[in-house]
Order: structure tokens, then C-alpha cells, then sequence
């Protein structure tokens, strides 16, 4: 079998990473989980003719990751990175284990969650299949002016 097809890679911050498919019963677990957090979302984002309250939108994704235990969402996300590689500038490639995390992003966590945001895209995770399929309420969560709103909301906050 030619795996040279099913492995995505993906430059983030810098650092380029090789995305494998994750076992599909992992992927249901997993899938299940990002569903559950962002489910209360949905519920803000109500009528797209209505400004989107960014606020309330952090608020509930926090009150949702903030419900899984620190153990839970370790497990999250050394589960969602277990068939990733990262391949660090001349050295071998190194498969993201929870050892390895530490090093590969220390200082860097932000790469962390944008690369969890692509292996759910390329393992076809719900809210992605909702998007292809026309479910403009996620769309319309992650478009890039909303991401834009957030940075600013953040900005706000640190300020």
C-alpha cells in the first residue's frame, strides 16, 4: 500500500507536520468530545442575520473545556497528535508522542490547538463533514473574519 496518499503534511508556525488517519474507532471517541464542546456554541451563534457575540462564544467554549478534567484533555490531545510526525529541520522525524510534546511545543502551544484544528479537518471530524455538507452555522463560526474578532476580543481582554 502506498501511504504516500493518505498522509497529509502541513506547515504551522514554522514546523512542518505529517498528519496520518487516525483508527476510526479513536477518531468516533474524539470526534464525540469536540462535538460535546462545541455544541453550546452553536446555540450563540442563532440567527446569522444577528451580530455574533464573540464573548459569549469564548465563555461557552471555556466553560466546556474547563468541565473535562486537566487529565481528560491531556489524553484529548496526546490521542487527537498519536498518528502525527513532526519533522524537525535536520534531525529524523519524530512521531508525537506525550514525551515528545513538551519539546516540540514548548513556548509554541498556539501550534498545538491550530494543529489539532487540522487533524480534525483531515480526518472528516463532524462539524468539518457539516461545513462540506452546507452547515453554514459552523462555517460561519471558524470563517476568518470571526477568527479576526476573537484575536481582537483577546487583545481586549489582555489590555
Amino acid at each position: 500500500m502506498n501511504y504516500d496518499n493518505i498522509i497529509h503534511e502541513v506547515e504551522i508556525n514554522g514546523k512542518i507536520f505529517k498528519i496520518s488517519p487516525l483508527p476510526a474507532l479513536l477518531a468516533l471517541r474524539l470526534d464525540k468530545k469536540v462535538v460535546s464542546i462545541i455544541l453550546p456554541m452553536f446555540g450563540e451563534i442563532g440567527n446569522l442575520d444577528q451580530e455574533l457575540q464573540i464573548g459569549k462564544m469564548i465563555q461557552l467554549l471555556s466553560n466546556s473545556l474547563n468541565a473535562m478534567s486537566d487529565q481528560d484533555f491531556e489524553k484529548f490531545v496526546v490521542d487527537m497528535l498519536s498518528t502525527t510526525i513532526y519533522m524537525k529541520d535536520h534531525s529524523p522525524p519524530e512521531q508525537i508522542t506525550k514525551d515528545k510534546i513538551n519539546s516540540i511545543f514548548q513556548s509554541d502551544i498556539i501550534t498545538i490547538y491550530k494543529l489539532i484544528f487540522e487533524i480534525m479537518r483531515y480526518n472528516k471530524f463532524s462539524p468539518f463533514e457539516l461545513v462540506e455538507g452546507g452547515g453554514g452555522m459552523f462555517k460561519t463560526f471558524f470563517s476568518e473574519n470571526l477568527i479576526m474578532k476573537a484575536e481582537e476580543f483577546g487583545k481586549k481582554l489582555g489590555t
